[in-house]
């Protein structure tokens, strides 16, 4: 077998996976044993056979031939990336691939590269040092340039969710490394090289030359956008084969910046390019900004995008997480950024010193165990540009925090650092890196900037190898009084136990699993669990303080602060209310009998496209899941999407006394907890009494073919405005078909694909448009991000298993839902596939619970269904219906769901199309996960054989664990 068909291999379905870590490997996965700086896979091949590894790749010499199926590559580093996209569909192929690279900058770049191909209503993935953005969700980033393996997980789902492109930081290791083998550039642009990861790549021709490996990849046919001001550029140049791009500011070049005017809200510029003009205008600060902007219009004018669409791309960009980024309100100015070598810090206090009216004061550290000829510089940079220096810890790892601060003094020219607590010196040390803050916050003036650099979006500190909760930015806003502290938290729920101490609140929590260093705990009381038996754990792991109803035991060498509340899970909603009142952010609050998750996630979706936008974790919409909501948002988001739930009468008017929404939906009202409202008209009364917590100039949106919402409505008064397929909703859809595992339908004569199957979805479409719309968005806007929605988990999800089709609707169940679920399983039939219904009992229904599943049970039958499975008492009922109403269907009856489990093979039949669906009580997921064993198919490989070494090209001789540059 040769390498060719190892990589056939690995492209079928149900592929083996593939490892780099051989204590991840299972029986039949592929191992490749790739070499580091602190370790080599190579030592680690007897541990991946012994796991049962069906294939080993390694380099030749290296090791035996014993064991499992092998073969030897010139290059298993290179060899990952050829695997990882094979294995994947080759996803690189079917996107324009876009890359940076340089020391400083990148991000940046990348970020603004992002914002011009969305705001050209492409669709673009990001990989990058802060964020991953597949298109389906946005995850921190790990490292700057993930591994081969991660990038073609995530390139697939880029292309999944409909991308056309992608935009990568590129690192120096990454590059040394061969992470990005596998993948062709159409553009890649370099910003800069200054002295960093020298501890790394041990010299400046080293470090270029990882940068150089970059654009010797690129095709004839790709282009290379180079800054024409970076010395390094020349060489490069030299060094491509591909198309050249040179960019400069304020001098000749091919891609050119007239710099404006520079203010502490912006910058203005015109670009120039080929003859043509544009102006931007934007809220990063500085002529290296500038530069930056100049890279990513390079790359994007690279790809055919007019200059006119590019500078508007540009100026849409609204601010990038630790990038010269303001905090707070105060008389002065905060400002928190990245910069973390001396050329960055030069570029920002440059940018900040004529802007500045009062004092520059910087805060800033380095680094341990990194490159140590950075700490001088940083300090001479520092003493010729700042007013007041506070010089600190960033993340120390493994060496002393003394030893590096003594590094960084050694640069000083004019006098030592003093330890002090008082800035009447203009160089002060403090070790201690949230003192250090402190220190500069407090003795600002009106007028004066705080700059404090060097960790930027990161939201961590590495003291030896612990990986340890730390934010500039929460630490900033606790020193200006705009976040929580023990002593606030205290006043908000009224504790009647005296704090003790005013540390810092970092987050607030229920879960002790979860707590970190510096969170407040909250012992919520539930019906299978008691918050207080964890609170010594929470204590244990770093809370700073813990919310109290009754007294728990703690040991004495834990004892902080507990405050002793009448009831915890008030004081949460207490805590949520006060966070909302303290942020500017905007809320969405979301209710209904059924679809509230589903417009919730398209909300989500569509708004993040154009804000920062923090949405509900899984089904976090009851008294504890709300607030919770609303404290994990980050105070820089800019729009919360919430979802308010309800068992009982007045829950929802309560939740929206903490969420205070701007815009409240509600989705549709149908018999849903009955044991717990009653009746119908209780229901209406319960979802429309969101609206009594919207603020004055608030939105009321509601369902327009609801008669009983509209009635509500009109008796309460008020303004609200309607969604619907009806003539007179003001939201409405047109020209609707639901066909297969989509809708289409038309919304002011713009068409639009909603990639999600049935009636329901459509109405759910309906509301997420009601709401963006009041965001400003175009219906263009709208659709546009509607085609790249991504599947959501357990709701109308399509799942291929083997043969069968599965529609995996299992998160719970009403009346109307079940009904949108048989009509999205109507859509998908076709030719003679059987139809399978495994229903589960519908929960809370009251004395209403017989009458609804024989209802239930009718439609069932009306729809088809060849093949009826039930679970639980209640769901006999619709068996029994179903069958009385079509004597051929065939019905079986379990009582439970392991039950069920048991027997499944005997039912389920190759190319069944499966609807599973039922109330949370059931957990049918269970029943998706027996599917899946039952028919996803085994791979068994044969043995591989030796390539020649000309299939791949040779790497660099030393490599490196997990390091950026």
């Amino acid at each position: 077998m040769t390498f060719d068909e190892l990589l056939t291999l690995v492209s079928a379905d149900a592929s083996p996976p593939i490892r780099i870590d051989s204590r991840q490997v299972q029986p039949g996965d592929v191992f490749v044993a790739v070499k580091g700086a602190t370790c080599d896979g190579h030592d680690f091949i007897d541990q991946a056979a012994a796991n049962g590894a069906g294939y080993i790749v390694y380099e030749n010499g290296l090791a035996g031939a014993d064991g499992p199926a092998r073969i030897i590559v010139p290059d298993s580093a290179q060899a990952v990336g050829f695997l990882a996209q094979a294995a994947n569909g080759s996803p690189a192929v079917r996107l324009t691939n876009l890359a940076v690279t340089g020391t400083n900058g990148k991000t940046t770049v990348a970020f603004l590269v992002h914002a011009c191909i969305r705001h050209a209503k492409k669709q673009c993935g990001l990989l990058g040092t802060v964020v991953y953005d597949t298109g389906s969700g946005v995850v921190p980033a790990s490292l700057t340039t993930p591994d081969s393996l991660t990038i073609a997980r995530m390139q697939r789902q880029m292309v999944d969710a409909g991308a056309e492109y992608m935009v990568i930081e590129a690192s120096s290791h990454a590059l040394s490394q061969q992470r990005l083998a596998g993948i062709d550039f159409a553009a890649a642009a370099f910003t800069n090289l200054s002295g960093d990861h020298l501890d790394y790549h041990k010299t400046e021709v080293s470090y270029l030359a990882a940068k150089t490996r970059l654009f010797e990849s690129l095709a004839p046919e790709a282009t290379a956008v180079l800054n024409a001001q970076a010395p390094q550029s020349q060489s490069i140049a030299r060094q491509t084969k591909a198309r050249v791009v040179w960019y400069a500011v304020d001098e000749p070049a091919d891609l050119t910046a007239h710099i404006e005017s520079m203010t502490v809200d912006g910058a203005r510029f015109t670009l120039q390019y080929q003859g043509q003009t544009a102006r931007v205008a934007t809220p990063l600060l500085g002529k290296y900004n500038v530069a930056n902007h100049l890279a990513a219009a390079g790359l994007c004018l690279a790809e055919g995008f007019d200059l006119e669409t590019v500078a508007a791309g540009l100026s849409s960009l609204r601010a990038i997480p630790g990038r010269l980024e303001k905090v707070g309100g105060a008389a002065f100015s905060v400002i928190v950024d990245f910069a973390h070598t001396d050329d960055a810090l030069k570029n920002v206090l440059e940018t900040s010193k004529p802007l500045c009216k009062g004092r520059l004061i910087v805060v800033f550290g380095c680094g341990g165990d990194r490159d140590k000829t950075k700490r001088p510089r940083m300090a001479r940079v520092a003493e010729t540009l700042a007013d007041a220096i506070v010089v600190t810890s960033d993340n120390p790892r493994t060496e002393d925090p003394d030893a590096i601060i003594a590094d960084i003094v050694a640069g000083f020219e004019r006098g030592p650092a003093i330890s002090a607590n008082a800035l009447r010196h203009t160089k002060v040390v403090e070790p201690d890196r949230r003192r250090a803050i402190e220190l500069a916050i407090h003795k600002a003036r009106k007028d004066d900037i705080v700059l404090i650099a060097g960790k930027g979006h990161e939201d961590y500190q590495i003291i030896g190898t612990e990986k340890c909760h730390f934010s500039d930015r929460e630490v900033a806003l606790e020193c200006l009084g705009e976040s929580l502290s023990v002593k606030t938290i205290a006043q908000i729920v009224v504790a009647r136990t005296a704090p003790g101490t005013d540390a810092p609140v970092a987050r607030i929590g229920t879960d002790s699993r979860t707590t970190r260093a510096g969170d407040c705990f909250l012992a919520i009381v539930g019906e299978s669990f008691d918050g207080h038996d964890h609170v010594a754990s929470a204590f244990a792991k770093g809370a700073v303080c813990a919310v109290v109803s009754r007294d728990v035991e703690v040991a004495e060498a834990q004892r902080k602060p507990l405050l002793r509340v009448a009831d915890t899970v008030r004081a949460l909603g207490d805590l949520a209310r006060a966070y909302r009142r303290m942020h500017p952010f905007k809320v969405v609050a979301i209710t209904g009998s059924a679809g509230k998750t589903t417009t919730r996630q398209i909300v989500h979706h569509v708004l993040s496209r154009h804000f920062r936008t923090h949405q509900a974790r899984k089904n976090f919409n009851n008294y504890v899941g709300l607030p919770l909501t609303l404290l994990e948002a980050d105070p820089g988001d800019e729009i919360i999407v919430a979802e308010l739930g309800a068992n009982r009468l007045g829950e929802i008017a309560y939740l929206t006394r903490i969420a205070q929404p701007d815009v409240a939906v509600v989705t549709n009202v149908h018999p849903a907890h009955l044991a717990g409202f009653g009746s119908l008209e209780a229901i209406v009364r319960e979802k429309t009494s969101i609206a009594e917590g919207l603020p004055a100039g608030g939105v009321l949106i509601v369902n327009g073919d609801s008669e009983a919402l509209v009635a509500a409505c009109r008796e309460r008064g008020g303004q609200f405005r309607t969604f619907g397929r009806s003539g007179h909703a003001d939201f409405r859809a047109e020209q609707v078909v639901c066909a297969g595992l989509s809708s289409t339908f038309t919304i002011d004569g713009v068409p639009v694909h909603l990639p999600l199957p049935g009636p329901g979805n459509v109405e759910n479409a309906l509301a997420a448009w009601a709401v963006c719309a009041q965001f400003g968005l175009s219906v263009r806007d709208f659709a546009d991000a509607l085609r790249t929605l991504p599947p959501i988990a357990m709701r109308a999800e399509h799942l291929h298993i083997g043969t069968l089709t599965v529609l995996n609707d299992c998160y719970n169940a009403n009346p109307a839902s079940m009904s949108n679920a048989l009509a999205m399983l109507r859509n998908v039939h076709s030719g003679n596939r059987r139809l399978v219904f495994i229903c589960g009992a519908m929960a809370e229904l009251g004395d209403q619970t017989e009458a609804l599943h024989a209802e239930l049970g009718r439609a069932v039958a009306e729809t088809g269904v060849d093949l009826l499975l039930t679970v639980g008492a209640s769901a006999r009922v619709t068996a029994q219906a179903a069958q009385a109403a079509r004597r051929d269907l065939r019905a079986v009856c379990f009582d439970d769901t392991p039950s069920l489990c048991d027997k499944l093979e005997q039912f389920v039949a190759p190319r069944d199309i499966i609807l599973v669906k039922g109330s949370r009580t059931a957990r049918l997921e269970t029943v998706v996960g027996r599917l899946q064993a039952l028919f996803t198919p085994a791979v068994v490989g044969p043995p591989i054989e030796e390539i020649p070494a000309s299939r791949l090209r040779r790497r660099p001789e030393s490599v490196k664990d997990r390091e950026q540059g």
